[in-house]
């Protein structure tokens, strides 16, 4: 179970299959961790967290609020390596870099912006064209039976306005997106501090902090 071994290091995040509520929102904080929620939490009770990834998910900037950041807010988000030096595998000289837009990338309630762990960036899709057959009208021949026209095919025309149903409607979703599951993500805040356990011995349903020990913010004791 997460937390009864502590070789992962603070800040690390992972995914939670379960559902994020109040119970168990406490019993992660017991094990170390806490649901990427961007919710508010302070240096003095996690410290460890704040040495790793400091204000780089936001800060509320508010004089009445000192040591307090915010945790990562992975909801409804894709998570992706931050770029760094890293360039693509092409012939161009230089080769460009992974996310051609790193530098543009926005902060996050007041969080760090631009090629840097914690930027957040709008979702984005690459200009295009799609060449498509025509069916033009070229003329007109007589027969027997009266005029009839004659067909060509054209295919020089290139798609320039949005795609959609003979009605007018939208004919895509309102955003570009791979199939997708939804699972929920937390962070790794401070070590583990469990009691001194004999081997094959397991104290789950016991509290691994003393009462006194603060959750997280707003959870129940």
């Amino acid at each position: 179970m997460i937390g009864d071994h502590d070789e992962l290091p603070v800040g690390t995040l992972v995914p939670f299959a379960g559902p994020i509520t109040l119970a168990t929102r406490d019993d992660l904080s017991r094990r170390g961790w806490l649901p990427c929620d961007g919710a508010e939490v302070t240096q003095s009770l996690y410290p460890e967290l704040f040495r790793v990834i400091g204000r780089a998910y936001g800060w509320p900037n508010d004089s009445s609020k000192p040591g307090v950041f915010y945790l990562p807010d992975c909801r409804g988000l894709f998570l992706r390596g931050v770029n760094g030096d890293a360039t693509r595998w092409a012939d161009a000289d230089p080769p460009p870099p992974r996310d051609p837009d790193a530098k543009d990338r926005t902060a996050y309630k007041n969080g760090n912006a631009g090629n840097q762990v914690g930027s957040v960036q709008l979702d984005g899709f690459q200009e295009h064209e799609h060449v498509y057959a025509h069916v033009v009208q070229a003329g007109t021949v007589n027969n027997t039976q009266g005029t009839m026209a004659v067909a060509t095919i054209n295919d020089e025309d290139k798609t320039t306005s949005s795609v959609s149903t003979s009605g007018g409607a939208r004919a895509v979703p309102q955003e570009t997106r791979p199939i997708n599951l939804y699972v929920n993500f937390i962070i790794k805040c401070r070590h583990h501090r469990a009691r001194h356990q004999a081997p094959g011995c397991h104290m789950d349903d016991e509290p691994l902090f003393p009462d006194d020990e603060p959750l997280f913010p707003g959870s129940r004791r």
